[in-house]
């Protein structure tokens, strides 16, 4: 067989030819070595549980070791998202338990995947029945007791399907991911009895294709009555490969198919070389894939190391004792050992890093006047930009919460190998179609069009919208989403995520949704509001009119598109003892945790219920008990009574998961997992509590002060005569647990004299009393979970060691830094509402944390807790600590005002002494911050930083409405005239579009608050009869509501005309330096902030007017009333005004002869038609001089004594004739 690297392949046959399916990228994969306990001892599946979440339940490799001499297998089920469970089994032939026995698992999602060099992967799975089964033809399998018959065996193989043209025979790989075909044996289930029927899978190679059948052996016969799931892996043969998994190790594997070949159990073990050379040992699979014989058989590994893997065919021996074998072909995996990769998906802040981004190399194209709001401080993620407008000018796109001309970053938002990860999961077209109401849940299409349709959406829970292209649309028309005038509002907490493998169409939308496109994104019919969500796409964003975006809050996991599931899972137990010497006279402690992850940094916070092995019996006794229910870890010890050592081990957990067993820190395999009793020891004793506990110590703090102050001693027992009053020479040390990093040395002192012990064991001179104790102190200057070992030198057998003990820090010492992190910030606290400004709601700031150690004098009640935090500032770091600070705040000003909410919850740390963390916060205000961790399941850590502060809102947004006085033509107020109705709604808000509600009390910066008149470029301050303007100083902080009904536009104090303002617009002016850099309805501005809200309305001097008439004497003669406006130049008719009332009762006769009627309203400034005043003279001819009252606003200075306070005046002349009206006539001014 060939084999060629990754250099060479591209020369070679050994290339990759076309795919059929999209490749992806390196996927979701980790492989781990586990070990499962004796049958006999625990006959029940155990749960391991992987060490991510999967996206979709992952394939499953398992190859089993040679551990016990009966033929075994260990058989895998219930694979989920989070784990599976295994157990080793039996054929037939044997008893049914089995000794402790390991396995190597490899876990890899489905699919086709590339890896950096290019190789590519599949992973698939079939199902396989009863009508695929290969076994022995002299078996039960085969007539006349079984269903199969000799001849059909080429028949009932089935092809594997492969997606993918290796272009030459494939590594393959096979694994049975169920277990539905088990039926009970004497009535007993399996590891009590063999499993039955027994089987493994059989492969062959028939170019160009795989074929599997399921493998019965030589095996007693079942009815197979369900399929199995099979799962199958295939890739190009190679070495030197190499990824890079979460933890920043490069993985090195190589897939190989078996140089020398494999024979049975009894031939003896067939090793094959790696070809490539790893520090450690690796983890292996390997799968048969010949069937050469009659047997059947599957593969055991018999010795690995880091140069080799040792294989050999299994076989059952239900028909003969014989396990010997003709030679098969096998592949060969190794990886570098106990790695996890949780794929190439991106974070959801990379996958959304702004309101606007690009990927694939496409471009973001915005119209002159788009506005994107977002974190960037103006830089788009893309590779280009495109714009109408040119660069410098004032309707250039803007980006940043504080606008700047938009930029590029000249980089994708995701790299190829991010893009092809997307999605993760396999989306059908199984819908639900998505319908106007309540959105919640996945929705799955898979076809060439979607559509959102018009209507009402409420997101009311995290939804996500996928949408995969079928791969047949007509013409090769691309998928397509598109969003159509719909309004979609999300509730908190909530989020839609729409993923498209295709284009999408927001058309007249505002989507609210985060948004990633494999194609383009189209904005078309934008409205001139701002649209909320972020819009990634392949094929580049783009909206021919003017955009403007806010960007909304990203969820850190949208599964199938961005992030990972975090979901909390019991990895393993594991007991840690401080060694393995025990003695008869002293209970031995033992620690037992539940670990969250592999490496027990975290432990698992929900209850676990444990039956310890041995059972408490005559010859053993465990305290409290066997059975024990705890959360976390717990302490236990174990006495045996009789001198006899035994071998830990655990059954009935719940949950369920595997056991793992440290001895000084180091794991050991389950078999080693003993304790060897002596009949004479040394006991560490608490003499002040009269117990064998060394309980919680603080960091840097002697154990006989302050809080927990005990005093200790080794004490012997047994035959302890020779240590009284005598200094004896000590083999000491310290033990680390398994979970904790410990580099510092830890003071012991006896009889005065100081004692450095390290993890080393060293001989120290210790003096013992009269009563053959050892008092001592100790003080350790870190954290960690430590136990002592004490060993009399040139003494065999008496020793002894502590129980596990924890160190934790005396508190945190907490801080806000500038913006670097490097020192104190200045602005940081804040004592009142004046204090000064640290950030905007949703602007980070740094906040560092240290864990420090213990100072005398500053814990005065001795409970451990620091009597200042404050205080804590100078004092040393214990450098070494992992666990999760959870960050609470609590308002202090405003007095009773509301408490926000922190950006990060929780700080975790990582075998560090010192995080800093960029953090915001969305209320107004200065808090507290106080800071508590659960260091080791039950100890508690805390810290506290006062009048954080003081925070301002990030905008404030403005709404509102404006109905002029007239609004039949156009909206219309004459100068002096009530606006009917001016109203406005102003907020105060955080980052999340919220309502501030500690906007008060002094907080509520934003005093200087007006209206006036926005024409153009300029502001008019001619609006009077106001109403004030206030921030509320209860429930309603940071909400102003505001309605007047009397506002006027005021006239020149000198009654002079000007104007007219036409299509002005009510503007809400405000200073800027009020609203501290926060947005002004979106917008920063400098100097004042001034924005517009409402329709808009036009404004002009106006006046009313009479015209002289005359006419027969017995006529009513019309009264022609008309309305002005001043049009910068001249009076003219007011077309604008059809809504001036006149009254025949407003008219003013000096005579008071005159008859009057007619009452209406005027049309674009004059009478409609036949309407209008007329008046009478019952007297016959004269003249008669009148005037009309109109409006106030409408009076002019007719008198020229510089008041405007006359009504027009005008004469009516009654027994002339008047001739034509077409007649200009007595110098009449026409549309005047």
């Amino acid at each position: 067989m060939t084999y060629c690297n990754s250099v060479a392949r591209l020369f070679l046959i050994c290339a990759l030819f076309i795919q059929a399916l999209a490749v992806q990228a390196v996927p979701q994969i980790e492989g781990r070595f586990i070990e499962l306990q004796n049958t006999y001892n625990k006959a029940e599946w155990t749960t391991i549980s992987f060490s991510q979440v999967y996206d979709e339940p992952p394939a499953v490799f398992m190859l089993s070791t040679n551990q016990g001499s009966n033929p075994a297998i260990v058989k895998i089920r219930n694979v989920t998202r989070t784990g599976f469970e295994a157990l080793p089994l039996e054929p037939s032939g044997e008893d049914g338990p089995h000794i402790t026995m390991g396995a190597h698992y490899l876990a890899i999602a489905y699919g086709v995947h590339e890896f950096p060099d290019g190789d590519i992967v599949e992973v698939g799975k079939m199902e396989l029945g009863g009508g695929t089964i290969q076994a022995s033809t002299s078996s039960p399998w085969y007539e006349p007791d079984g269903p199969l018959k000799v001849g059909e065996e080429n028949a009932r193989y089935a092809r594997v399907s492969l997606e993918t043209d290796f272009g030459e025979q494939p590594v393959f790989f096979h694994s049975i991911q169920t277990l539905n075909n088990q039926v009970d044996v004497n009535g007993k289930k399996p590891p009590n009895e063999h499993l039955l029927p027994f089987l493994t899978i059989a492969a062959k190679y028939e170019a160009p294709s795989y074929f599997m059948a399921l493998e019965a052996s030589e095996t007693d016969y079942a009815p197979v009555t369900h399929n199995e799931t099979v799962a199958y892996m295939a890739t190009t043969e190679g070495f030197n490969r190499r990824f890079f998994d979460d933890n920043g190790i490069e993985v090195v594997w190589e897939a190989d198919f078996a140089d020398v070949r494999i024979q049975g159990w009894d031939d003896g073990c067939f090793r094959n070389d790696f070809k490539n050379n790893y520090t450690q040992t690796p983890l292996v699979a390997a799968s048969k894939i010949s069937r050469n014989g009659g047997d059947g058989g599957w593969l055991r590994s018999c010795g690995v190391n880091k140069n080799r893997l040792g294989l050999r065919v299994d076989e059952d021996r239900s028909l003969d004792s014989e396990r010997n074998h003709t030679e098969e072909d096998a592949s060969i995996l190794a990886m570098t050992s106990e790695f996890v990769f949780s794929g190439e998906v991106p974070s959801c802040d990379d996958a959304f890093p702004g309101a606007v981004a690009a990927f694939s190399g496409s471009a973001i194209s915005l119209a002159a006047g788009s506005r994107m709001i977002d974190e960037n401080a103006g830089v788009l993620s893309a590779q280009q930009f495109i714009t109408d407008a040119t660069s410098g000018s004032a309707d250039y796109p803007k980006c940043g919460q504080n606008p700047v001309d938009c930029t590029v970053n000249n980089t994708d938002a995701l790299t190829d190998s991010q893009a092809r990860a997307i999605p993760t999961i396999t989306i059908d077209d199984s819908g639900p179609e998505i319908a106007e109401g309540d959105l919640a849940g996945d929705y799955y299409f898979n076809r060439q069009l979607v559509t959102m349709a018009a209507g009402n959406y409420n997101v009311i829970a995290p939804t996500r919208i996928y949408v995969s292209d079928p791969g047949d649309n007509i013409g090769g028309v691309a998928t397509k989403f598109t969003m159509v005038n719909a309004n979609i509002t999300v509730a908190e907490g909530a989020y839609l995520a729409i993923y498209v493998d295709g284009d999408v169409v927001i058309d007249g939308s505002n989507p609210n949704a985060l948004v990633l496109a494999k194609g383009e994104i189209t904005f078309a019919n934008v409205s001139e509001g701002t649209l909320r969500g972020r819009f990634t796409a392949g094929g580049g964003v783009g909206s021919p009119a003017t955009l403007r975006v806010t960007a909304n809050e990203v969820p850190n996991n949208i599964p199938g598109i961005c992030g990972r599931e975090v979901i909390e899972v019991l990895n393993h137990y594991r007991f840690e003892l401080a060694d393995n010497k025990g003695s008869s006279c002293a209970a031995k402690e033992v620690t037992l945790k539940a670990c969250a992850d592999v490496n027990c940094d975290l432990l698992y916070s929900q209850p676990s219920t444990v039956n310890l092995v041995p059972v408490n019996s005559g010859n053993y006794r465990w305290s409290p008990d066997d059975s024990v229910t705890f959360i976390g870890q717990t302490s236990l010890t174990l006495d045996s009574l009789r001198g006899a050592d035994p071998e830990l081990a655990t059954s009935g957990e719940n949950p369920s998961s595997q056991l793992r067993c440290f001895i000084g820190g180091k794991e050991v395999n389950l078999g080693s997992c003993k304790i060897k009793y002596e009949s004479d020891g040394l006991v560490f004793k608490n003499i002040t509590d009269d117990s064998e506990t060394i309980v919680t110590q603080l960091s840097g703090k002697p154990s006989d002060t302050g809080f927990n102050s005990k005093t200790y001693a080794i004490e012997a027992c047994g035959n302890s005569d020779t240590l009284k009053n005598q200094i004896v020479d000590v083999e000491l040390n310290y033990n680390c647990s398994s979970s904790s990093n410990c580099s510092n040395t830890l003071l012991l002192i006896n009889n005065g004299n100081e004692h450095q012990l390290g993890l080393t064991p060293r001989t120290f001179p210790i003096q013992f009393d009269a009563d053959s104790r050892a008092a001592f102190t100790i003080q350790y200057p870190d954290a960690g979970e430590l136990s002592l070992s004490a060993d009399i030198t040139n003494r065999s057998g008496i020793a002894g060691s502590s129980n596990t003990f924890k160190v934790r820090p005396f508190g945190f010492a907490m801080n806000i830094l500038n913006d670097s992190g490097t020192s104190s910030n200045l602005n940081g606290y804040a004592n009142s509402a004046n204090g000064s400004l640290l950030k905007l709601t949703g602007e980070d700031f740094v906040l560092g944390l240290r864990t420090v150690q213990w100072v005398d004098g500053e814990d005065s009640n001795d409970d451990g807790i620091p009597d200042n935090f404050a205080a804590l500032e100078n004092n040393n770091t214990a450098e070494h600590f992992s666990g999760s600070a959870l960050l609470t705040p609590l308002n202090i000003l405003p007095s009773g005002g509301a408490t926000g909410t922190l950006s990060v919850p929780s700080v975790l740390f990582s075998d560090e002494g010192k995080v800093n963390v960029g953090i915001n916060y969305d209320e107004v205000g200065t808090i507290s911050i106080a800071a508590q961790s659960t260091y080791l399941s039950d100890t508690t850590v805390q810290g506290l930083v006062q009048n954080v502060g003081r925070f301002a809102p990030s905008n404030f947004a403005l709404s509102g409405s404006v109905e002029a006085a007239c609004n039949v033509n156009g909206a219309f107020n004459y100068f002096e005239q009530p606006i009917s109705e001016v109203s406005f709604s102003l907020t105060a808000l955080n980052q999340h579009g919220s309502r501030i509600t500690n906007y008060y009390d002094g907080f509520d910066k934003l005093v200087n608050i007006s209206l006036q008149v926005e024409h153009g470029t300029s502001l008019l301050n001619r609006l009077e009869n106001i109403n004030s303007i206030s921030w509320p100083q209860n429930t309603s902080a940071g909400l102003i509501s505001f309605s007047d009904n009397d506002i006027v536009f005021s006239r020149l104090a000198d009654n002079s005309v000007d104007g007219p303002y036409l299509e002005a617009h009510i503007a809400l002016v405000a200073d800027q330096a009020q609203i501290e850099g926060a947005n002004f309805n979106g917008l920063s501005c400098s100097g004042q902030c001034v924005d517009d809200f409402g329709d808009s309305i036009s404004f002009a001097y106006g006046r009313a007017t009479l015209i002289n008439n005359y006419g027969a004497a017995d006529e009513a003669l019309l009264l022609p009333l008309r309305t002005q406006y001043w049009d910068g130049n001249n009076w003219r008719i007011n077309k604008y005004d059809s809504c001036t009332a006149y009254d025949h009762d407003n008219v003013n006769d000096e005579s008071g002869e005159l008859v009057s009627s007619g009452e209406e309203s005027l049309s674009e400034g004059a009478y409609r038609d036949s309407d209008g005043i007329r008046l009478s003279s019952p007297n016959g001819a004269g003249n008669y001089p009148v005037s009309y009252t109109p409006d106030a606003w409408l009076l002019w200075d007719w008198d020229g004594d510089g008041e405007a306070d006359n009504p027009p005046n005008a004469t009516l002349t009654y027994g002339v004739y008047r001739g034509n009206d077409n007649i200009i006539y007595k110098r009449e001014q026409i549309n005047n």
